[in-house]
């Protein structure tokens, strides 16, 4: 069991505190546009993805535990094309990918 962060200073990389969403290009799920930093600044998916291969870690709190963000081939969602990926879910929730339905 992990234990629950009371020091963000505790868990080093990159912490985000906010996600952006964009509409995939079929309209049936959305993915992750960029993401908000604790230091309040944006950053586009790609700029992660970049930031991620030279090995700097991003992660974000999921009620109180570290969740780290990584890179996946490509979107989960049957039949979507977009390579590389972030996944920024739990398994369990399948990924931050959104049912526009």
């Amino acid at each position: 069991m992990q234990a629950i962060v009371r020091d963000q200073a505790s868990v080093p990389g990159h912490l985000v505190v906010g996600v952006a969403f964009e509409p995939s290009i079929s309209g049936s799920h959305e993915h992750v546009a960029g993401v908000w930093t604790s230091s309040d600044d944006y950053v586009t998916r790609d700029d992660v993805l970049r930031s991620l291969a030279i090995g700097e870690a991003w992660w974000t709190l999921e009620d109180g535990h570290p969740l780290a963000l990584r890179r996946v081939t490509h979107c989960p969602w049957p039949g979507c094309s977009v390579i590389p990926y972030l996944f920024v879910g739990t398994a369990e929730s399948g990924g931050p990918e959104r049912s526009r339905g």
